[in-house]
């Protein structure tokens, strides 16, 4: 499908700019949640929020309209095309739940040259959402991982957070049309549960972006642009994790106090696997089906596992000791990390050894990050 026509842009910033950092920005009217790359600047605008780069050069902005404003997302790209003349590429998919979405590569004219960019309309029961992201076309390539990092990290609401965003849902749905079996060895037998090749293909590419952003942040990068990326990775994975982590509590018990010790012995028998890419990040799931990985492909998983089972845990990351560990909120002896408030019970998922234990040489709790994944 082409375009023709194009778009007005630039929704006009109404109030001082703050810059994003440190957790999510959920709109107060709408109820939509952005986390754009750490750094940029947020304004609310007239109809939703208008997000710019650092220099303001490249510009993030989301408008919300009401359910019941456009019949469908074709109708909504028509409108919106329609003021300005412009040129692109639209493929439609379903996001969400099988809301109808549409999503636009389209270059248009703007006062002083040419900008380039993505956009994304997604017709929903109670609200229509226009997402767009752009940049100049003289520097469109280098900003691109960013332009599609910051249309990823948009959730209509809260119920739809832990989930691949509207780029990764485009690449690959979620649950994909072949998921086959995977026999994975567990407490001496198999644990059987069902997987798309697909969406380990999906998760895997949207690490490798974000690896590619997190790069700009410097080596190692400013922390709350770690965190960030963790949460990218983590909202891609989490619903891919629903049906080991079904079989998992079933073989489990349940709610057994032991899950969380008997779920890390298991992890602790995998592989120690790299990528050896720019991340070196193995998609959790990947691990989990490959039953090798390194620390923090398998704490992420850990975590993940656990939070679908009801338990609430945080990741460390350290660039002194670069390593990565798991911590969670349950009792027991041994070494917590204090976290926002709490501490957490340690788990180390590369070594056989009980929670609680933490190696000696790296103890030194200022020299470890924590990370909210589930904020």
């Amino acid at each position: 499908m082409k375009l023709s026509k194009g778009i007005r842009v630039g929704v006009s910033i109404l109030a001082a700019a703050m810059v994003l950092s440190g957790a999510p920005h959920v709109d107060d009217r709408w109820g939509f949640i952005v986390d754009p790359p750490e750094g940029w600047q947020l304004s609310p605008s007239e109809k939703g929020v208008s997000v710019t780069d650092p220099y303001q050069v490249a510009s993030f902005q989301v408008a919300a309209f009401p359910g019941q404003r456009f019949s469908s997302a074709v109708d909504m790209g028509e409108a919106f095309f329609s003021s300005l003349e412009a040129e692109g590429d639209v493929s439609a998919f379903a996001p969400y739940g099988g809301m109808q979405a549409i999503l636009a590569d389209a270059a248009f004219p703007v006062e002083g040259g040419t900008v380039r960019g993505y956009f994304v309309f997604i017709n929903g029961e109670e609200a229509d959402y226009i997402l767009m992201a752009y940049a100049p076309e003289e520097v469109y390539e280098r900003y691109h991982d960013f332009l599609l990092s910051a249309i990823d990290s948009f959730a209509p609401s809260s119920d739809w957070y832990l989930y691949p965003g509207p780029i990764g849902q485009f690449y690959y749905p979620v649950e994909g049309p072949s998921r086959t079996r995977v026999d994975v060895p567990f407490e001496g037998g198999t644990l059987a549960f069902l997987l798309d090749p697909g969406e380990e293909d999906a998760a895997q590419v949207l690490i490798e972006r974000e690896a590619r952003v997190l790069l700009a942040y410097g080596d190692p990068p400013s922390v709350e642009a770690w965190r960030r990326y963790y949460r990218m990775v983590v909202r891609d994975e989490y619903p891919r994790f629903r049906d080991v982590s079904a079989k998992l509590s079933e073989r489990m018990g349940g709610g057994a106090c032991d899950v969380p010790s008997r779920l890390l012995s298991w992890f602790q028998g995998f592989a120690f696997e790299r990528t050896g890419t720019l991340s070196d990040l193995r998609a959790p799931i990947s691990a989990v089906r490959r039953h090798a990985g390194d620390c923090d492909a398998l704490a992420l998983a850990y975590l993940i596992i656990l939070h679908h089972l009801g338990y609430d845990g945080i990741l460390m990351v350290s660039s002194v000791y670069r390593h990565a560990m798991a911590a969670v909120d349950v009792p027991g002896d041994g070494a917590r990390f204090p976290f926002n408030g709490g501490t957490y019970l340690v788990a180390e998922l590369t070594d056989d050894v009980p929670m609680g234990m933490i190696a000696q040489d790296m103890s030194t709790v200022e020299h470890w990050v924590g990370v909210d994944l589930f904020p």
